[in-house]
């Protein structure tokens, strides 16, 4: 049933436990792969979606804001209920279009979703000096951990952008079958991030590495700012002073000055604050590439060629999955972008100029995850976590 669905929208969708296909077609106007990735970000309006937010408080003493979009029409009562669990990529958060959109996409067809954002991306400063990082499987668990008992019954699907890619298919693949979610979906994730952080120091990738590097010291720039505002309000109150201390004394102005790169900002900065001995050791441990083949789920990966943030030689390979992973591996597409092209009414498309853009990603990845909702059994035991709801 999911082969002949997809293969409606795709016709070159090629059926085996791991794909490598043709099945994205970029915009005729966008094949280019630095296009694709900003071309939403130039041109997209922010998806109107209703959403809730709830904060999780953390079991070291701090928060997580998750936004939960319920749409008005749901799933027909025979069908088993799904909720997705989305995760943004480095610098994002809840508000991200490509979150947004696929967000009101799911909720289009009556599946519930929530987004969660990393610690520090909602719009306020998380209350600790660490943050979040490609490896952050502990606060991944927290958050699916916490939709499975409030929804024990339902489909549990999550997918991860990006960075948020990468740490939900560690996830995946740390907890196997132990995992208490049902499926997932894996969209432009760095699976090899020291190849992905060399490559960012190369040609016009290093634009992109200026802006993300810029706005990861700004994340740590703002935390410092509320941490020393804190600590003054009430004559050096604690723990504020000591958090503070903390940031400081990961460099002087000079060093955070300095600060360039990926290998740079993960080795001043991510390293000593989330527990690894240097930039390398983070890396080898938190390389999604290393978990991948370990992932017992179904899980699809979505990837691009052409990525700019990636060199082509990171992208997984159909040898590296086991059977119940789908491997999707285009030529174009960019990094987050897959924007394809919807044909204009009467026109027939002949014109490239009068085709409408299409984000590809918010069509079929509902469409999957409401096949996987179908295959899979509707029982407790496929979803470990749900027997401790309350």
């Amino acid at each position: 049933m999911y082969c002949r669905k997809i293969a409606e929208i795709s016709p070159n969708y090629q059926e085996g436990p791991c794909v490598n296909s043709q099945r994205f077609q970029p915009h005729s106007l966008l094949t280019s792969a630095h296009l694709q990735t900003i071309w939403s970000q130039l041109t997209r309006s922010k998806p109107q979606v209703w959403r809730d937010r709830e904060r999780i408080h953390t079991p070291d003493g701090d928060f997580l804001d998750i936004d939960w979009h319920v749409p008005q029409v749901m799933r027909k009562s025979e069908l088993r209920p799904i909720t997705a669990v989305l995760f943004h990529g480095l610098t994002g958060s809840s508000d991200s279009l490509y979150v947004l959109g696929l967000q009101k996409a799911l909720g289009r067809v009556g599946i519930s979703s929530v987004a969660m954002n990393f610690r520090g991306c909602s719009g306020t400063p998380n209350w600790l000096p660490r943050g979040y990082h490609s490896g952050d499987t502990g606060d991944v668990e927290l958050v699916i951990q916490h939709v499975r008992r409030r929804f024990p019954d339902h489909f549990i699907a999550a997918v991860g952008y990006s960075m948020g890619g990468n740490a939900l298919c560690k996830w995946f693949g740390e907890q196997q079958d132990d995992a208490c979610a049902d499926a997932g979906v894996i969209v432009s994730a760095p699976f090899d991030l020291v190849a992905c952080a060399n490559h960012m120091d190369e040609g016009i990738s290093r634009i992109y590495r200026n802006q993300l590097v810029g706005e990861c010291l700004e994340y740590i720039a703002a935390k410092k700012r509320m941490f020393h505002f804190l600590s003054q309000r009430n004559g050096h109150q604690e723990p504020w002073r000591s958090r503070y201390e903390q940031l400081e004394a990961l460099g002087d102005e000079a060093t955070i000055a300095g600060i360039k790169s990926f290998w740079d900002f993960d080795r001043i900065v991510t390293a000593p604050l989330h527990g690894f001995s240097s930039a390398q050791d983070y890396y080898e441990k938190s390389s999604a590439k290393y978990f991948l083949p370990k992932v017992t789920r179904p899980l699809w990966v979505i990837h691009s060629r052409d990525d700019p943030f990636m060199p082509e030689s990171s992208a997984p390979s159909a040898e590296g999955c086991p059977a119940n992973v789908r491997l999707d591996v285009s030529t174009g597409g960019g990094h987050l972008g897959f924007i394809s092209e919807q044909l204009t009414a009467g026109l027939q498309g002949h014109i490239p100029a009068l085709r409408r853009s299409s984000f590809w990603l918010e069509e079929v990845i509902p469409q999957w995850i409401e096949q996987q909702a179908t295959e899979q059994p509707h029982s407790s035991e496929t979803s470990p976590g749900a027997a401790a709801a309350p």
